[in-house]
């Protein structure tokens, strides 16, 4: 029995332990669950305070149990409660070591999904820099690419500018064309509303030169700007680009039509010089764009290019007009002294005729003869001052098919007068084909290449040879030394044996203001004009020289057609036509009026004649009816001409018209009301030519009717317009 109790005594003293260490471990788990969530440990405290609460209950009774063990007998049956106890104990400490273990796990747990949602929250804050920064990005991306964009419209306007430039457009078209491309584009313009000023021939104005988007009286008001004023001014006179976000104080010319808005005004510079303004209006606020600003000013920069260009070429145009004027006048200058001599010597031959005449008088046959010579004379010198009008002409280069053997005979006919005796002129015209050339440069080629050739020989006399033959190619030896394009040519050459050029000389001949002679004889443009002719003609000129060796110079020029045509024949002279009709006569000279309305008489006409428009207009107001063709010059004294054909109109518009003028068709400017003109005569009118188209004109043409084919070509006179 001792032993018993002994055993009961251990076991419970066992199980006391038992629960006392479970209190504390209790006490742990309490202390561990703190270190959880605030949310856990509110949960599971007041479960683990109860239980805690038993265990120390449990402790309690295992004293009293074990007190009672002590004052009592043992029985078997205390053991086994003993027993019991033991294992309670064991079971409560299995039970709080299993508390201890779930708890620890759920810190872990919890620890975990701490340090997860830190990682989480970390990455978060990635992400959302991540987003920021791609946010960024994009936007950059958004800012080049429109910076691309942007770019490539610049350089496409820029592009389209240079490429109209290249064009036969006018400084107008381009000006007008490089606006709109600038306004075409939405991110520069307000309302497609701008302007480009151009500097006028007031070197401080700019003058408005093309414009959109503005109301009708926006050139009353910007259509000259003095430097200085208003916003376009400001930036022609500082050249520099000048900003407006509004309608400030500096914008001193104001359109009432337009919005409020702002302004790009972008000078046109070159040279230091400003030639125009652009003037480009931006919505009212915008701030200031460096990408807008440098697009405007690319285009400016690619108008000044072309400005420059177009206005060279203008001067250069106009130097090379001049040049060719002034050569022509120095060439005629030059052969003043030999035209003189051929018009005394037709003079000469007219006034011998004339007394041969008289003196035969009672012997018509021959008196016939001699007036017919007296006519050709007559002719040689109506051919001699065409060629010296067809010379000094100043007219727009017109290419016609032309046979060059007839200017060159011109030419040296001209020539031959005023180069001395000491030169002999051999003439080797065998070319009878056509070329597509301007007249008038054909006869400067050969006047000059001429001159220069005497010039060369004057000191020492020689021989001019001047020779025009066909050439075909390929000829191998040609084609080689000339470098020529296969075909057909007229070869012109012109080989003096004077003194020569050296090989120096030679190379700056066609170089513009070079010359070999002295002052006051030469402008050293004449080789250089005649190169640039021979080029635009489609030729090639060549120059063989040697020092005491002569000089030989050779143009060709492409044929026309291989074939030559006919010769001239001698103009028949029809059978004078007469008539009773009645023809008023206006003209100022006295022997040409007398003298065809003498002829006008002997024909059968009733002529009537007048010195001045006025005293005709006054017969024809008295009976409109009384004529019924007039002939009137256009240059006349108190009423010229074409005054008097307009106040004709008004009277009679069936009454024909023939005007004879001694000017050309295109210089004598004659009347508008084309409708009267029937036909143009330039003097000297050959009598038998104005009596042929006097009958025509009564005969097939009804009143009213359209002009004569030689009217069509007519122009306007200033004199029309004045009262």
């Amino acid at each position: 029995m001792h032993r018993l109790s002994l055993a009961a005594a251990l076991l419970i003293a066992s199980g006391a332990v038992i629960m006392a260490l479970n209190i504390r471990k209790s006490a742990g788990v309490m202390t561990q669950l703190k270190g959880i969530s605030q949310r856990i440990y509110l949960a599971l405290r007041r479960i683990l305070v109860i239980n805690q609460a038993l265990i120390i209950i449990f402790f309690i009774g295992y004293i009293a149990v074990l007190a009672a063990l002590y004052a009592t007998k043992l029985t078997m049956g205390n053991v086994f409660v003993s027993l019991i106890f033991f294992f309670g104990a064991i079971f409560v400490y299995l039970g709080i070591v299993l508390q201890k273990n779930i708890i620890k796990t759920l810190k872990d747990a919890f620890e975990d999904i701490v340090i997860s949602n830190a990682r989480l929250d970390k990455n978060q804050t990635k992400l959302a820099q991540a987003n920021a920064a791609l946010s960024q990005e994009i936007e950059k991306q958004q800012e080049t690419q429109a910076h691309l964009s942007k770019s490539y419209d610049t350089q496409t306007v820029v592009n389209k500018i240079l490429k109209i430039a290249m064009t036969e457009a006018s400084i107008s078209e381009i000006i007008d064309h490089s606006l709109d491309l600038v306004l075409s584009l939405p991110w520069i313009s307000f309302k497609a509303q701008g302007s480009i000023f151009l500097v006028g021939k007031n070197k401080d104005e700019l003058m408005l030169k093309a414009r959109r988007g503005f109301g009708p009286g926006h050139p009353n008001q910007c259509g000259k700007v003095p430097f200085g004023k208003c916003l376009c001014g400001i930036a022609a006179s500082s050249q520099t680009p000048v900003f407006a976000t509004s309608a400030d104080s500096r914008h001193e010319i104001t359109i009432p039509e337009t919005e409020a808005h702002g302004h790009y005004c972008i000078p046109i510079l070159a040279q230091g010089r400003v030639l125009g303004v652009i003037n480009v209006h931006i919505p009212l606020g915008r701030e200031r764009e460096p990408l807008e600003e440098e697009f405007l000013k690319a285009v400016a920069n690619t108008l000044a290019l072309v400005l420059m260009q177009r206005y060279g070429e203008e001067r250069n145009e106009k130097m090379r007009r001049k040049t060719l004027q002034s050569q022509k006048m120095e060439s005629i200058g030059t052969l003043a002294g030999g035209i003189a001599h051929d018009f005394n010597n037709i003079l000469s031959g007219i006034f011998g005729y004339i007394n041969l005449a008289e003196m035969n008088i009672e012997n018509p046959k021959k008196a016939k003869k001699q007036i017919e010579q007296i006519y050709k004379g007559a002719r040689r010198a109506t051919d001699l001052v065409q060629q010296i009008l067809t010379f000094t002409r100043q007219a727009e280069n017109k290419k016609i098919p032309i046979k060059p053997y007839l200017v060159t005979q011109e030419a040296l006919q001209l020539l031959r007068s005023s180069i001395p005796a000491t030169i002999e002129i051999q003439e080797k015209l065998e070319s009878r084909s056509k070329v597509l050339a301007d007249p008038t440069h054909i006869h400067q080629i050969v006047m000059n290449l001429c001159t220069n050739a005497f010039h060369a020989m004057r000191e020492t006399g020689g021989t001019l040879t001047v020779t025009l033959e066909d050439v075909s190619l390929p000829d191998v030896s040609i084609q080689k030394k000339y470098h020529l394009p296969q075909g057909a040519y007229i070869q012109f050459k012109v080989k003096d044996t004077g003194c020569g050029m050296a090989p120096e000389v030679q190379g700056k001949i066609f170089e513009p203001y070079f010359t070999t002679k002295k002052m006051g004889e030469g402008t050293g443009l004449g080789l250089a004009m005649i190169a640039g002719i021979v080029e635009d003609h489609g030729g090639v000129i060549k120059v063989e020289s040697a020092i005491n060796q002569g000089t030989t110079v050779r143009v060709f020029l492409p044929l026309f057609e291989a074939h030559t045509l006919p010769e001239k024949t001698e103009r028949e002279i029809p059978e004078l036509l007469a008539g009773n009709e009645r023809i008023l006569i206006v003209e100022d000279d006295d022997s040409v009026r007398t003298s065809v309305r003498e002829i006008l008489k002997d024909n059968g006409y009733e002529a009537t004649a007048f010195s001045n428009g006025a005293l005709a207009l006054e017969a024809l107001k008295k009976n409109p009816l009384r004529y019924d063709l007039i002939i009137t010059d256009i240059t006349m004294p108190q009423m010229t001409g074409d005054r008097l054909i307009n106040a004709v109109l008004g009277l009679r518009s069936d009454l024909p018209v023939i005007v004879c003028s001694g000017y050309s068709p295109q210089a004598a400017t004659p009347p508008a009301p084309l409708e009267n003109i029937r036909h143009y005569f330039q003097k000297p009118v050959a009598i038998n030519d104005l009596l042929l188209k006097i009958r025509q004109i009564l005969d097939n043409d009804a009143p009213g009717g359209k002009p004569g084919p030689d009217a069509q070509g007519l122009r306007k006179s200033p004199a029309m317009d004045k009262p």
